[in-house]
């Protein structure tokens, strides 16, 4: 993660080309051969020094051991359940979280946010569409991969109310969100205080 950026990693083994020893264990070689494809998600026009903080700590840390020159190591990394973005556009937050194995974003946004500022910029697929269901399909050499259309969400003292979410693809090429009209949305959400839209990408 970079404070505008995500970088995704999709791979699978190259066929044919496990271990002998490893294949007649019936076992998968971490270290097997594979094919892969990076895909580069950042969002257009935002704040480009927006502040990170972690949430939800978690027991592990992390190690990096950069070269044989111990001045470049870097030890006792803290791990987080979530890393928060804060402001990447103004009143609208990411939060990056796991979600059983997955690397998943929410935008948290207020009420008065403008959601029409949200680009997303994808690098690293040969083609980016929406599927009918407001999916983005990335046509890569693995084959087409898919992001699954946001969960679009209320957030208030009341609890939380669905509400319609997509991805739309701009002239551009870029990719936006689809949501209710500002305008009703602010209606809509006049009656709660606070009051909070959530995107959950999953």
């Amino acid at each position: 993660l970079t404070p505008t950026e995500a970088v995704f990693v999709a791979s699978e083994a190259v066929p044919g080309r496990q271990p002998a020893s490893s294949a007649s264990a019936g076992k998968f070689d971490a270290c097997a051969p594979k094919r892969s494809v990076v895909l580069r998600m950042s969002f257009v026009d935002s704040e480009p020094t927006p502040r990170i903080r972690g949430e939800r700590a978690i027991p592990t840390k992390s190690n990096y051991f950069i070269g044989s020159d111990p001045e470049r190591w870097i030890v006792s990394v803290p791990n987080f359940a979530e890393v928060v973005v804060e402001q990447i556009y103004p009143g609208i937050d990411v939060v990056y979280r796991d979600d059983d194995g997955q690397v998943a974003f929410d935008l948290v946004v207020s009420s008065e946010a403008d959601l029409g500022r949200v680009q997303l910029s994808y690098q690293g697929a040969d083609q980016v569409n929406i599927g009918p269901d407001g999916s983005v399909l990335f046509d890569t050499s693995l084959g087409e991969l898919r992001c699954r259309p946001p969960a679009v969400y209320l957030v208030d003292h009341h609890g939380r109310i669905r509400l319609d979410g997509r991805y739309e693809k701009r002239m551009d090429g870029r990719v936006g969100l689809a949501s209710a009209p500002r305008g009703h949305r602010r209606e809509f959400l006049r009656s709660r205080d606070p009051a909070f839209l959530t995107f959950l990408n999953g």
